[in-house]
């Protein structure tokens, strides 16, 4: 699958075993998230970016 990008994150998506993993790329913490229906992988990838945002929102206050 071709990267999601979304609030100028991207995140990769790859297919193991039946199970798609989406990873935030060109961050130095490791973000994961793992999915099971390719049409919920942009909506899980998002989510992910937003918590990630939020988290270091609330760790620079």
């Amino acid at each position: 699958m071709k990267p999601i990008t979304y609030k100028g994150y991207q995140a990769s998506v790859e297919r193991q075993d039946g199970t798609l993993f989406i990873k935030i790329l060109h961050i130095d913490d490791l973000l994961l998230a793992e999915c099971e229906d390719s049409r919920l992988v942009e909506a899980a990838a998002r989510a992910l970016i937003d918590d990630y945002i939020q988290t270091r929102i609330d760790l620079a206050a």
